[in-house]
């Protein structure tokens, strides 16, 4: 999801002076929805990089075979929302 989002906004989903900062706002913090930083980002691209960085385990992809299918028919998320 880190990975996503910096490739689509040209910054890290949170920034921080220190580790430890980056690390306390990786457990505790929403990052900035990326469609903020580029308004032309498509929602459905937003919303697998949001459910990639979602705190609880229950919230994000369960398997790579899940995003996959996602990233091959976008459409997908409309009829299963994040």
């Amino acid at each position: 999801g880190g990975v996503l989002y910096t490739a689509a906004t040209g910054r890290p989903p949170f920034e921080a002076r220190t580790t430890y900062q980056v690390l306390k706002l990786v457990c505790e913090a929403a990052p900035v929805p990326p469609t903020k930083l580029r308004p032309d980002l498509p929602a459905w691209f937003e919303a697998v990089i949001l459910k990639l960085l979602a705190k609880r385990e229950v919230d994000r992809f369960q398997t790579a075979d899940e995003l996959l299918a996602v990233l091959r028919d976008p459409l997908s998320l409309v009829a299963k929302p994040v």
